[in-house]
């Protein structure tokens, strides 16, 4: 990580901080304590709206291979498993992937793995229909949020897409979100060869407040030359 700023770095810690701790995921009910109260698992979770209603209409397939970055303690990978043909967790809190061990135990075709932060050296190239995130990346500072994505068309089949939940706050300080927005999202997608096919305010599942300025953002993989064509400036294409 010598690459990143110190503020991201800071970042990182403050959330290995905040999010390595057992005992808060348990007292939380698994996180799933963050939804509305009439959005509780005995009755219906925000987690289970947003997938069926947000995420499930692009899939092309029945069965994918699925990469969920920063799963926390599971609470939307009980609604990907049954869509899973493998399901690959990845978490840089070694306190979320071993909850997440308990919680899934039973099935064996999930793997787990903690990272540093940033890293995706783990995943195979091309070996992914689908890379998804709810609730995490609105933490993260926009520098590893770009590194992130920098790495998805590597890690995407042709077709494959990837479905982030982030910040959309800017540089404003705004209680723990960080300062991704929605253009810089489309940015990086430029950038690294992906194409954003939607991107939502989340006002669209709950209601809007400032220290709720979050966005979805579905990206799918561009082929070669089409990315080479779309990273190019204004200045190379005249």
């Amino acid at each position: 990580m010598n690459y990143l700023s110190e503020k991201a770095k800071i970042n990182i810690e403050w959330n290995k901080r905040v999010w390595g701790d057992r005992d808060k995921w348990l007292d939380r009910e698994y996180g799933y304590n963050w939804s509305r109260e009439s959005e509780r698992p005995q009755n219906y979770s925000d987690a289970k709206k947003i997938v069926e209603t947000h995420l499930f209409p692009l899939i092309k397939k029945e069965e994918m291979d699925i990469l969920e970055l920063c799963p926390g303690a599971g609470r939307v990978t009980v609604e990907l498993v049954s869509r899973a043909r493998n399901l690959i967790l990845v978490d840089m809190n070694p306190v979320c992937i071993e909850i997440c061990k308990d919680r899934f135990k039973y099935y064996d075709h999930i793997s787990y793995h903690v990272n540093d932060g940033v890293s995706l050296d783990m995943i195979e190239p091309e070996s992914l229909d689908l890379i998804f995130s709810y609730d995490s990346f609105v933490h993260i500072d926009k520098e590893i949020v770009e590194q992130y994505v920098s790495q998805f068309r590597n890690k995407l089949r042709d077709g494959g897409i990837a479905w982030i939940h982030h910040s959309a706050v800017g540089e404003r300080k705004i209680g723990s979100r960080s300062n991704m927005t929605a253009q810089l999202m489309k940015d990086f997608a430029q950038k690294h060869g992906l194409l954003v096919i939607a991107q939502f305010y989340s006002y669209l599942i709950r209601k809007p407040t400032m220290h709720y300025a979050d966005v979805f953002t579905v990206l799918e993989k561009l082929s070669e030359e089409t990315a080479k064509f779309s990273s190019l400036s204004a200045d190379q294409l005249e």
